[in-house]
């Protein structure tokens, strides 16, 4: 199942999370998520090129165009900025599970933990992000 209905689904079940802390985390990831999803859209499905603004080549920069959406650019520089977003995604979509399934917090001794982003409740996060303590 793509993350469109994953989303859906998460929506009609957001009633059913008892504890509101985690419920609010959920919804938020939720709203996050659904422009991730557009973003993510333009990359894999645009067209990657030169924007020239001035008619000059030496002006060119490189480019994404995605027809859904001629008249919005994506710059390489705006990849960085939204994978630290997906990374905070992951980290909350983390926080909703753990409470839900009253999971165990990570073994320190374990090379490969089940948990990404997570190690001894410290997060590992990409340079630059900043999220709050699980």
């Amino acid at each position: 199942m793509t993350t469109g209905p994953l989303l859906g689904l998460l929506r009609k079940s957001l009633p059913l999370i008892k504890d509101e802390k985690t419920r609010k985390i959920a919804a938020k990831f939720r709203k996050d998520m659904n422009s991730l999803i557009e973003y993510r859209n333009h990359i894999m499905h645009g067209m990657w090129g030169w924007f020239i603004t001035d008619g000059n080549p030496e002006n060119a920069k490189p480019s994404c165009l995605y027809m859904k959406d001629p008249k919005r650019e994506l710059f390489p520089d705006r990849i960085t900025t939204t994978a630290n977003r997906a990374a905070e995604q992951s980290h909350k979509i983390y926080k909703v599970v753990k409470a839900l399934y009253d999971l165990p917090s990570p073994d320190p001794s374990d090379p490969y933990p089940r948990y990404f982003f997570t190690k001894n409740e410290q997060v590992r996060t990409p340079e630059g992000l900043t999220l709050e303590p699980l």
